[in-house]
Parts: C-alpha cells; sequence; structure tokens
C-alpha cells in the first residue's frame, strides 16, 4: 500500500480491534456473509475451519464461498477530463509497509550475472505519464499499466489515464474513486490488466472507509475489449474482519485472483479470493471463493495469465526460508470446490535490497521488501521478478538488483534464476511482459549518487541463452531527487508492463523524478520492441560533467557501441567532434570504449559540444576509403555558471539596516548567485541558540535570538560542487529597545498659561515616531517629543505619549493631568456716588488661579491707602472722579485686573461728614480684618461725657 490514500496505522489496527470485538459471535467463530453494499459488507466473524480437504504441505485457513452483484456500473469515457473535488483523507503510514518477515533473511546471493546478448531493446516512443501534480500528490505513486486492442491505461494509486496506441492522451486523468464509486474515502494499491484471451480490461484497488475499519476489495470488469465502454463494479467486502494492504490480481482462463496481506493487531497472513471469471464477465451475480488468512504466507502474488490456462497460478517469497519460493495452483471454478496445490522451489538466497543512494542528499529511496512484484504466464513458463540484494561483478558494495525467476508451471522446475545488477548502480521495482513467443520486456527504476532516479529497459528474446539480457536502454532520465523523506523515500511499490494481443510490442510505465511544475514524481511511459539478432553499432555522446563553473574543466565523452574496433578486430575508426572554438579530431586503432574530452570555459552560458561530429567506422586500419558506418554525433550542452557568490541580509520583519532591538529575533538569509550546486554551506560566529536552516537550493537561514546588547559578528561559508570556496560574514548591531519618560512643566497647570509637555526617549531602531494621546484642550497632538501650547479649560485627564522605532517596538508613559481655571477679578464699591468723608468701602473678588494671591491697587482717592489687600475701606477727602484699578496675581504668575470709577462729591454745607474728623479705615486681607480707631476721637467723647 502506498501512502496516498492509505489509512493511519493505528486507525486502521484500532479498527478492526473493534470489529473483531463487536463481530465476532460469543460462541466462537461464526460463518461470514456476504452483501453487495459497503455498508453491509462488514465480516460477521472469522469463518469456521471447514473439512474442504486442501492438497497443499501446510495449513491455510479454509475457504467460504460467496456471491454479490455489482454494486454499479459506470462508463469510463464519461470520467476523461471530469474534475474532482477532494481525494478524501490522507494516509501517512501503511501497515504493510513494515510487513514482519519472521526469521530475517540474511546473506549474500550467489547471484547469477547475466551476460548482455545482441538482443535490442527498441523505444518507439515515450509518453510522459500521470504525475503527483496532475494526481493530487502523494508519494509513492503505485504506478500500473494495460495495454489492449485500441488503448493504453495508466493508473497510479487514485488517479487513471487513458491513451491510444501512438501515446496521445484521450483526455485528462479521472479519480479512481469516482470510477470504483468509493466516494473520497481511502483507496490504495490498484492494479489493471487486459485479458487477450476474453477481450476484457480488468482492475482492482483496496479501498477502507473513511473510519478506517472496513476494508473492501474492490473488482471492475468491462463489458467489451474497449477501456472506454462500460464496466460493471464489484465490492468484495474482507471475510477476516481484517484490514488489507497491497491487493494483487491475477488471471487465467476461467478464474481471477485477488490476494491480499492483512493486518489486525500485527501481520496476520495472505488472504485471497478464486473467483469465477465467467460470473463477472456477465455483469450478474458473482461467485468467488476465499482462502485464509495465513500466517504461514508472507505476500501471495497471482499470475497474469497471457496465453490460456485452466489453472490460476501464484507465487510468493518464502518468509522463513531465503532459499524458497513457494509456487501455487488453484483449480476448480466457484460456486464448485476449489483446491490449492503447493510446491516449494529452491532458488539462490533471497535479501532484502538496501536503499538506492540520490545524488545531493542524503535521503535513500526505499527500493522494497524481498516479496514478489510482477509475475506473468506464457505457454508452460511462470516468469517472476522481485528486488534482491547483489554484489555486481566488479563491484565491491552490495546493491539494490532485480531477481529473475523462470520455472515450469507444471513441474516447478527452475530454468533461470539470475540477478540483473550494474556495477555502481542500485536497480529496483521490476514489472516485465511476455509476448506468446515467450520474448520477455523488464522494466525497473535505477539510481546511485552520481544518477537521479531514471526508468530503464531491457529484455531477452525467447531464442536468448540462458542468462540473457539485451543491452538496457534508459527510457527517461531524472534530473533532481526525492528528498525531505527523513532518511528513506518511498519509491513503489511497483512499476507496470503490459504485451500487446496483436504485435510483438510491449509498454511499460515507471516512476522517475522528474522537474515538472509542482510535481514530486512522475512517470513515463513507453512503447518498446524486443528484437533478436545483432544491434547496429552506434556512437553515444554523453556529459561527464554537464555543469560546471567558470574556469573548471568540463568533460564529454564519446563512446563507438558494440563495435569490434580492438586489436583483434576488423572494425576502425575517426571521430570528428566540435566544439564551440575548435574539435576534437583522432582515430581509433585498437580498442575504443571511449574517449573522454576536457573543456574550459571563461564565460558563463549554455555551449554545444558535437553539433556537426561524426565517427566513420571502416574496415581497414589506414581509416581511408568509403567508411562502412559513418555515424552522426547527437549534441550534448555544457551549461557554465558564473563562479558562486553569497549576498547575506538581514531580513526579520522589517529590521532597519543591520540593526534590531534587543529582545527580537533575526534571519540572517544567505543567497547563492552562480556557482554549481549542490552546495555546502557553514556558519561560524553565531550565538548560542542560532539554528541553520535551509531556505531552498540557494538561500540559506540563520535563526537567531540575541541574548545581549552590542555586535554579533557572523561568517558564512560556501563550496560548490566544482569546489568553489565563497567567504563572506555579516554583522548585526543588537540596540536597547526605546524607552520613554514624560515630564510636564510647570507643575501646576491653569488655563491660560504656557505649558511645556516633553517626551524623553531613548533606544530604538531607525525612526521613532511619537504619538500623544489626551492632551489638555488648547493643545494638538503632534508626531514631535516637545508641544509646547496654553491649554484654554479647566480639566482633569490622563495623558499619555507612546514611541514606536522602525522595527515597531513601542514604549509608553502616562501622568494625570490636572488644569485649574484661568484667574480673574472683579472690584465692587458700597454705594455708586460717594461724599468726601463717608466711608468708602471696595472689595476685589477673585476667581480661578492658584492660591494665594498678591494684590495690587491704583488710582485711590487721598485718604485711602493701598496694600497687598482683597478689601479696603477709606473715607475720601477730595471729591473728585478716581478711576480705580486693582491688579491681581496668583502662585503660578497668573494675572488679571479690574477697574471700577468712583465719584467723589464734596458734603452738603453745614454737614458735618461722619460727625468728626477721625477716619476710620477696614482693612481685609488674607481673610484677616484689622479695625484702627482714632484715639483723639474716642478721648474727645470721654472728656465730653464727664462734664
Amino acid at each position: 500500500m502506498s501512502r496516498l490514500g492509505r489509512p493511519n496505522a493505528a486507525l486502521l489496527l484500532l479498527g478492526v480491534a473493534i470489529l473483531w470485538l463487536v463481530v465476532a459471535p460469543a460462541g466462537g467463530l461464526g460463518s461470514l456473509k456476504f452483501h453487495a453494499t459497503p455498508t453491509t459488507a462488514a465480516a460477521q466473524g472469522r469463518p469456521v475451519v471447514s473439512a474442504f480437504p486442501h492438497a497443499i504441505p501446510r495449513t491455510i485457513l479454509p475457504s467460504h464461498h460467496g456471491a454479490l452483484l455489482p454494486i454499479r456500473t459506470v462508463t469510463l469515457s464519461t470520467l476523461l477530463g471530469a474534475a474532482h473535488s477532494g481525494l478524501g483523507p490522507a494516509r501517512s503510514s501503511a501497515p504493510g509497509s513494515a510487513t514482519p518477515l519472521g526469521a530475517v533473511l540474511a546473506g549474500r546471493p550467489a547471484a547469477v550475472h547475466p551476460t548482455l546478448n545482441q538482443t535490442s531493446v527498441g523505444l518507439q516512443f515515450v509518453t510522459e505519464g500521470i504525475n503527483s501534480a496532475t494526481a493530487g500528490g502523494g508519494t509513492p505513486p503505485d504506478v500500473q499499466l494495460a495495454l489492449g486492442p485500441k488503448q493504453v491505461v495508466e493508473f497510479v494509486n487514485v488517479y487513471g489515464e487513458a491513451f491510444n496506441r501512438t501515446g496521445a492522451s484521450l483526455g485528462a486523468a479521472f479519480y479512481l474513486g469516482t470510477f470504483f464509486g468509493t466516494g473520497s474515502d481511502y483507496l490504495s494499491d490498484p492494479k489493471i490488466l487486459y485479458d487477450a484471451e476474453s477481450g476484457r480490461w480488468f482492475a482492482s484497488i483496496l479501498h477502507v472507509n473513511s473510519a478506517g475499519t472496513i476494508c473492501y476489495n474492490m473488482l471492475a470488469v468491462s463489458t467489451n475489449s474497449s477501456a472506454l465502454g462500460t464496466w460493471k463494479i464489484y465490492s468484495l467486502a474482507d471475510p477476516s474482519g481484517d484490514l488489507g494492504d497491497q491487493p494483487i490480481l491475477g488471471l487465467s482462463s476461467s478464474l481471477i485472483g485477488i490476494a491480499v496481506n492483512q493486518f489486525s493487531s500485527s501481520f496476520v497472513g495472505s488472504e485471497y479470493f478464486v473467483i469465477n471469471k465467467t460470473s463477472a464477465m456477465s455483469g450478474g451475480t458473482l461467485q468467488f471463493t476465499t482462502f485464509g488468512p495465513s500466517a504461514n504466507d508472507y505476500s501471495i502474488h497471482p499470475v497474469d495469465g497471457v496465453t490460456p490456462n485452466a489453472s490460476l497460478f501464484m507465487v510468493e517469497t518464502d518468509q522463513s526460508n531465503p532459499n524458497l519460493v513457494n509456487f501455487f495452483t488453484v483449480t476448480g471454478v466457484p460456486p464448485a470446490n476449489v483446491s490449492v496445490a503447493e510446491k516449494n522451489l529452491s532458488v539462490t538466497t533471497v535479501t532484502a535490497a538496501p536503499g538506492a543512494p540520490q545524488p545531493g542528499t542524503s535521503d535513500l529511496i526505499d527500493t522494497g521488501d524481498q516479496r514478489v512484484q510482477t509475475s506473468v504466464y506464457e505457454s508452460g513458463t511462470i516468469w517472476v521478478a522481485f528486488s534482491d540484494q547483489c554484489l555486481p561483478n566488479g563491484d565491491s558494495t552490495d546493491r539494490a538488483c532485480v531477481r529473475l525467476l523462470q520455472f515450469n508451471a507444471t513441474t516447478g522446475a527452475v530454468h533461470q534464476d539470475f540477478d540483473l545488477n550494474r556495477s555502481g548502480l542500485y536497480l529496483y521495482y521490476p514489472a516485465l511482459a511476455l509476448d506468446a513467443g515467450g520474448n520477455l520486456t523488464l522494466v525497473y527504476g535505477g539510481s546511485n549518487s552520481t544518477i537521479y532516479a531514471s526508468v530503464y529497459v531491457t529484455g531477452r528474446a525467447a531464442v536468448d541463452p540462458v542468462g540473457f539480457l539485451a543491452r538496457p536502454a534508459r527510457l527517461i532520465a531524472g534530473n533532481t531527487a526525492q528528498s525531505g523523506c527523513g532518511g528513506s523515500c518511498r519509491f513503489g511499490d511497483y512499476f507496470g508492463a503490459s504485451q500487446s494481443a496483436l504485435d510483438a510490442h510491449a509498454w511499460v510505465a515507471g516512476e522517475y523524478v522528474g522537474s515538472a511544475s509542482g510535481a514530486f514524481w512522475q512517470t513515463a511511459l513507453s512503447q518498446v520492441t524486443i528484437a533478436a539478432g545483432p544491434v547496429p553499432l552506434s556512437t553515444s555522446l554523453t556529459t561527464v560533467t554537464p555543469q560546471v563553473d567558470v574556469g573548471q574543466l568540463a568533460t564529454v565523452k564519446l563512446t563507438l557501441v558494440n563495435s569490434t574496433c580492438s586489436v583483434s578486430g576488423s572494425d576502425y575508426c575517426s571521430y570528428h567532434l566540435p566544439y564551440t572554438t575548435g574539435s576534437f579530431d583522432g582515430t581509433c586503432l585498437g580498442t575504443f570504449l571511449g574517449g573522454s574530452f576536457a573543456l574550459n570555459y571563461s564565460a558563463e552560458g549554455s555551449y554545444p559540444v558535437g553539433s556537426g561530429g561524426y565517427v566513420a567506422v571502416y574496415n581497414e586500419s589506414t581509416c581511408n576509403g568509403i567508411p562502412i558506418a559513418n555515424l552522426s554525433l547527437t549534441p550534448v550542452t555544457i551549461t557554465v555558471w558564473a563562479k558562486p557568490s553569497v549576498s547575506i541580509a538581514l531580513v526579520s520583519g522589517g529590521a532597519f539596516g543591520n540593526r534590531i532591538d534587543f529582545g527580537l529575533s533575526f534571519v540572517l538569509r544567505a543567497t547563492v548567485t552562480g556557482g554549481l550546486g549542490p552546495f555546502s554551506h557553514s556558519w561560524a560566529g553565531a550565538p548560542a541558540g542560532c539554528v541553520d536552516t535551509p531556505g531552498g537550493v540557494t538561500v540559506r537561514l540563520l535563526n537567531c535570538t540575541p541574548s545581549a546588547i552590542g555586535n554579533v559578528s557572523v561568517a558564512y561559508h560556501l563550496t560548490d560542487a566544482d569546489g568553489i570556496h565563497v567567504n563572506t560574514s555579516f554583522s548585526v548591531e543588537v540596540v536597547a529597545a526605546p524607552t520613554l519618560s514624560l515630564n510636564i512643566t510647570p507643575g501646576l497647570l491653569v488655563a491660560g498659561v504656557s505649558t511645556r509637555f516633553n517626551a524623553s526617549e531613548t533606544g530604538g531602531v531607525g525612526e521613532i515616531t511619537f504619538v500623544w494621546n489626551h492632551l489638555p484642550s488648547g493643545c494638538f497632538p503632534a508626531d514631535v517629543p516637545v508641544i509646547d501650547c496654553t491649554p484654554t479649560t479647566a480639566e482633569t485627564d490622563s495623558l499619555s505619549v507612546t514611541v514606536n522605532d522602525s522595527l515597531g517596538v513601542t514604549a509608553s508613559a502616562s501622568s494625570a493631568v490636572d488644569v485649574h481655571a484661568g484667574l480673574s477679578i472683579s472690584l465692587t464699591a458700597n454705594v455708586g456716588t460717594h461724599t468726601v468723608g463717608v466711608p468708602l468701602h471696595l472689595d476685589a473678588t477673585v476667581g480661578g488661579g492658584v492660591a494665594p494671591y498678591t494684590y495690587s491697587w491704583s488710582g485711590l482717592p487721598p485718604a485711602c491707602a493701598a496694600g497687598n489687600v482683597s478689601s479696603l475701606v477709606c473715607s475720601p477727602g477730595t471729591a473728585g472722579t478716581f478711576s480705580l484699578v486693582v491688579n491681581v496675581t496668583d502662585s503660578e504668575r497668573g494675572h488679571a485686573s479690574a477697574q471700577l470709577t468712583v465719584t467723589v462729591v464734596a458734603a452738603p454745607p453745614g454737614s458735618s461728614p461722619g460727625g468728626s474728623s477721625t477716619v476710620v479705615i477696614e482693612v481685609a486681607a488674607a481673610g484677616v480684618v484689622a479695625v484702627v480707631v482714632v484715639i483723639g476721637l474716642m478721648v474727645a467723647l470721654l472728656r465730653r461725657r464727664r462734664k
């Protein structure tokens, strides 16, 4: 099962446990019931052991018969290009990805290394298939392919696409949940086959309900030979009540096989359905029999039958013995009795393959375990392929290899058992196809630390000797790595291959890692021809170093393929290899395995090599006359990069230059331009707590939180793939965050009196802005540190000011503000017109201001003495009109004045103003009243009374 559409393992196991607790009968294991729809398809308990005999040497849980109707009919042509709203819940892990093997299969195989024969591999064309961007993401794709009379259909984990036989797409990829009628539930591990004998298409997929508790094996059967026509869909609930992984589909003349690996709280074994093929093709009631799960079986793989055979064959690598392959023959057609016979085939030791390296990353491609990945029957012979570990000739390191087995389908006699391998290269996920003449086509993936994951094809003609394979052809080259997987990148579970029923062609499909926009895996399809006989001479011009820096040597290699150019041979050659400013010319009179040529470029750019070049092959050592072959060269291109340079910038949410506030985190971004990747990066001198983070192929980030104020100087070192070194450094100044204090003068505020509000700021980065709030009336805010103004109204409020620096760091200060009313004074007299000698009362009434007050009088009549008083009493001694003025000043320097005009008239004749010449002055100041009495008046009165 693949990660795309795979249920969470914990959810799977929990769902199984709950299902088992709920449905298991109290009295033991009950009978199995089958229903037509997923909503009622849960197994009603584990099957009981029946008395049905099995012609096998060990116990397999007994079979049960079932029948069900199709759940839907779908026409594929209506789905081409149809939109789908979603893929359903993503599943990130697979119970099957950690299948226990029991005893560890260890030991190096005694590999039989194939000899490369003159049989040729012809790639008619290569078509780009579904990629992760068009299939909704997910890893891995689980590539499958089937070839019919008119269409080619590719399946990946949850999408499919149809092509015509010239490789043209017949419509956009369609969602398999719509095709199988499962909606957005979990789907995984699709299979699709075209059966030339019946002229029908068959497809299967694993379906788990959204709760992760019920597992179905979906089966689709076409009603005719067109993949675009109508299909009948069946849903086979898992009879064991467990949850399955990687259902495998196989065919014979009368049977369909679907084998599934089952999981409960752990791996419980392999289970398989044996289906009446005729009932499936009828579109009516499907008749089938189930076996298992058997804990003795690791992963049973039904065989795809190319030529007619009544029996259904199945194979598996043995989980407990690395030198056995188990071969099953299934006979009988449901609902009649079905029997299973097993043979154990002795093979060279089978060992799980190691992970495959990729350029530029430490993540390895997961090459899968040693379960069977592809198997085909043809005219009495079965071919099987799977991943293996071997030691290639001339190599010193065990690699991932492709194991190939051929054995007799009747006797089990093994005809061929060898590893396809290549020194220094890791090979994985084989898929094979056989035509009716026994010619074999094999597709597989390959990579190492210098070769990105690519797709390769080889094969053999039926007449080839044992262990012979054609020279592999690279179907498509990868150009980037699958990385970020945490060490192991999923890449299987299998590739696809299918043989044409109309001609000797096969079609293959495989996964590679390309650079399509938005895709992290891609698939490629190709039509392949395996032809026996000598391979014609050909040339190969390759770029050993396709990308270099300015001034670095670039190397190209020219090779003559399939030539007898040797000391003892009869072929001789000369070559002409042009490049931008010259050419390499020479002859090869001895062995010509290949010549390497070095070039040096002084400017960046793309430079063609080999355009117009050739290799001429002669049968005379003088290399004269008419050549027996004149082979043109396919040009290659050298890309020359400018030498690398690095720029470092402080990018911390708008950092100001290279300054930042203490308390803020900062990020240094090192950006590489030019140079040849992959790059090696390192930082030095960074403070403790700084974290180095990749920011892409050409960007490196250093995330830091400064622990002190001051300068932080960081050094950065870069090395590109050509060994060019670049060193640079960057300093960051960490400054104190802004602080603020507020001062108001004078301390007491009076309306009408000038006031200063002073905000004193220190620290911060860049431009400082001031924001004032709640200033008194008459004072207006501005982006300034000092505001001078005159309040106009008595009021009480809370004044605040906030500063912001260029990085958004703030500081605030506030103060309560009490504005007193402005100073005022009024002046009154006791009467409007005064008489000489009559007491005059003057009162100055003060309002507002801040006590204490100071009074100043002017313009008083003679005999009226002035003082620092608010009220006074005097008797004017002179008639006249007087303009009286009183001025008042408060403690905050507030000033006010009042004016009063007083008229004093002479006393009437004969009157005695006041009855005396005594002047009485009443003075009130600061709340004290003083009365001064003229003593002479009192003495006179007393003397008069004594007489």
